[in-house]
């Protein structure tokens, strides 16, 4: 019985290939920091004075908004957010505030009718309603 000689030095493509394919993915992932959704937090978790953002009416967006209507207000801080502001005709002729600045859009709405004779009177998770 005769031995068949083994040559050294060779590595077979695919395991040199998928060894290279998972060095470089290793040496990818180490640079990156480890960090945190919420900045002042250890864990990946909000801060105990901070709520945690749960629905489309709690997405932050900048705005400047200054119509004289709150009709147009309203339908200006929803278009394109998902989070319905539900309202009657009684409230077009209402003055709102100008909403100017970085906040969600349940902040934009109370922001809108401070001072005003509306008011919130039921939100959730994907609407707010204003009498």
């Amino acid at each position: 019985m005769a031995l068949k000689p083994i040559r050294t030095g060779i590595i077979p493509m695919r395991s040199l290939l998928s060894g290279t394919f998972l060095l470089c993915g290793t040496l990818l992932l180490s640079g990156c920091p480890r960090t945190s959704a919420w900045p002042d937090s250890g864990a990946g978790t909000p801060p105990a004075n901070q709520p945690a953002p749960y629905g489309q009416c709690d997405k932050v967006g900048s705005y400047d908004i200054r119509f004289d209507r709150f009709d147009e207000t309203a339908q200006q801080i929803a278009h394109a957010t998902g989070c319905g502001i539900i309202t009657d005709n009684s409230t077009a002729a209402v003055r709102p505030h100008p909403v100017v600045g970085t906040m969600t859009i349940r902040q934009a709405v109370q922001m809108a009718i401070t001072g005003t004779r509306l008011r919130i009177t039921h939100q959730d998770a994907e609407s707010i309603t204003v009498e």
